[in-house]
């Protein structure tokens, strides 16, 4: 009986551990979704503070072309630093199209994406422009400062989860020099010290001048044509006419050889 009783008292106690573990493991599996939870919220917030496009590209694609261009917060002759292919972030100015003037916001569609699309012109850049995607832009605010400060707020994270963004806040050596004179302009426009750079931003009249000189040669060219023309036909009337005077000569010198022959 004692036996029994020990027995039971055993099973008893393995059911207990058994309990207990599961219970062990049921909260360890809760701490880990919790903190798989707090680092994914974390890393959102990680991103967003750094990259404040990000968040508003994503509802942007629940918004019409409209919507998406009323809803926009960027303005025209603001500055802005955009990135593109494999440079960094670079100082800019929202302009119009120079091909289509009215135009600087507009939203290019592929299948059921939208993004709003902003017009460009880069300091230091011989009048480069170009449409950038809104989300590979950033506001300018204080320039420089603001840059540097988003820059040191890059963690491990935000490297793994948006590379071609963290590499964007980093200037390479070779490209430094140019990227800190293109800073300096955007700087000297933003404080309104000196607004000369504006002046690579206006449209170029290298097509009409190049028209016009086209014009100018076809003219010059018709003239020569022309020139020419009158020249081999008062030529030909000088030929025509020394040979009838010289066929009138020996006609006179036939006639007169005729008449006092013997």
């Amino acid at each position: 009986m004692e036996h029994e009783e020990d027995e039971h008292s055993g099973e008893s106690s393995l059911e207990k551990h058994d309990e207990s573990m599961e219970l062990d493991e049921d909260s360890a599996s809760e701490e880990s979704e919790s903190s798989n939870a707090d680092e994914s919220k974390n890393s959102s917030t990680d991103v967003s503070m750094v990259n404040d496009s990000r968040n508003s590209t994503l509802v942007n694609n629940a918004l019409s072309s409209e919507d998406l261009i009323k809803n926009s917060t960027w303005e025209l002759g603001t500055l802005a630093w955009a990135r593109m292919s494999i440079y960094p972030f670079w100082p800019c100015m929202i302009t119009h199209d120079p091909n289509s003037p009215m135009i600087y916001q507009k939203v290019q569609t592929v299948g059921k994406s939208k993004t709003l699309m902003i017009h460009v012109h880069f300091f230091n850049d011989n009048g480069r422009h170009s449409w950038i995607p809104s989300h590979h832009m950033l506001h300018f605010d204080n320039g420089i400062e603001d840059f540097r400060k988003r820059a040191s707020l890059v963690t491990d994270i935000i490297r793994k989860k948006e590379p071609k963004f963290a590499a964007a806040l980093t200037i390479k050596p070779n490209i430094y020099g140019t990227w800190q004179k293109a800073v300096a302009e955007a700087m000297d426009v933003l404080y309104e010290i000196d607004m000369s750079p504006l002046e690579n931003f206006k449209p170029r009249q290298k097509d009409s001048k190049t028209n016009a000189s086209n014009n100018n040669g076809a003219i010059k060219k018709r003239k020569r044509k022309d020139d020419d023309t009158k020249s081999a036909k008062k030529h030909l009337k000088q030929t025509d006419s020394n040979d009838d005077s010289r066929l009138s000569t020996n006609i006179l010198k036939y006639t007169t050889k005729e008449i006092f022959s013997p």
